[in-house]
């Protein structure tokens, strides 16, 4: 180990080697499955990163500034947590951009993003071009949750290694309380067409029952027959979904990992489900 100096700190660099894992998460709990796993076989160490505006979901601005700090703050991490491979859960971007600065300098070293999806951002030639760079790292592997976000990355970049792993649910029946009511439920935080849903609701004699973010904003107040919640709780959300006679998921744009939880939670639950024909979610259904 020695000293090095960064942004005035005098920091202990370590330099470990072996086969050693930094599980870069807000929470390693959130993941205590998968580190348990790693830890059968690697050393398993964690780099909590930090969430300065608090919101049950996150908005762009609370991104924005938990990414600026971790990109400062993010070599300091590195020169004291030492080498390994770094399986990047969250705010990755600030992350990848110092391993990518490091491939250009001829120094590679391994790292992992999971949970990496942009919705539709993604589709912004800004987003387009920072992911381009940041992906031509031949050090880098990308786990995609769909196969839209797959060829998306591919797209990007030949260099990156990427993996198709779709999303699963470690819960049984017996984690709800499965019945049915006599209501329809859509429920999701993003790429939703909540409006269509409106127009739906408004032409039927049916009860609804849709859960959005706070952030939401609908072209149209809802109809009587609707019971809007937003920002519930996921004991709340999953009640509802349990209770319902059916259930939709009206993405809005094939983009993104959405809607898969949902889906699976309800063919858990044994709901019929009404989903738009876009792979991310049409992947776990036969016709």
């Amino acid at each position: 180990s020695w000293e090095v100096t960064y942004l005035g700190f005098n920091i202990e660099m370590r330099d470990s080697v072996g086969p050693r894992v930094i599980f870069v998460a807000r929470e390693k709990e959130w993941y205590a499955d998968l580190v348990n796993k790693m830890k059968n076989i690697y050393s398993v160490d964690h780099l909590a990163v930090p969430y300065f505006l608090e919101q049950q979901h996150s908005s762009k601005i609370n991104v924005l500034v938990d990414s600026i700090f971790l990109l400062f703050y993010f070599p300091i991490a590195y020169l004291t947590k030492g080498r390994g491979l770094y399986f990047l859960t969250t705010r990755h971007l600030p992350v990848l951009f110092w391993f990518r600065l490091l491939s250009i300098l001829g120094v590679e070293r391994k790292v992992v993003a999971m949970n990496f999806y942009f919705h539709g951002m993604r589709n912004k030639a800004i987003i387009r071009k920072i992911l381009k760079f940041l992906l031509d790292n031949k050090s880098l592997t990308v786990i995609a949750p769909s196969k839209s976000d797959y060829d998306y990355f591919r797209s990007l970049s030949s260099k990156v290694n990427l993996h198709y792993v779709i999303f699963g649910l470690e819960k049984s029946a017996e984690d709800f309380d499965v019945k049915e009511e006599d209501y329809i439920f859509c429920g999701g935080y993003n790429n939703r067409d909540f409006d269509l849903v409106l127009d739906v609701a408004e032409e039927m004699d049916e009860k609804f029952v849709i859960i959005t973010s706070g952030r939401a904003r609908f072209a149209r107040p809802p109809s009587s027959n609707i019971e809007l919640l937003q920002d519930v709780e996921h004991d709340v959300f999953d009640t509802r979904l349990a209770s319902a006679k059916i259930v939709l998921i009206p993405l809005k744009d094939e983009v993104g990992a959405s809607g898969q939880i949902v889906a699976l939670t309800a063919m858990l639950c044994g709901k019929p489900v009404i989903y738009t024909d876009y792979d991310v979610v049409a992947e776990y259904f036969e016709d």
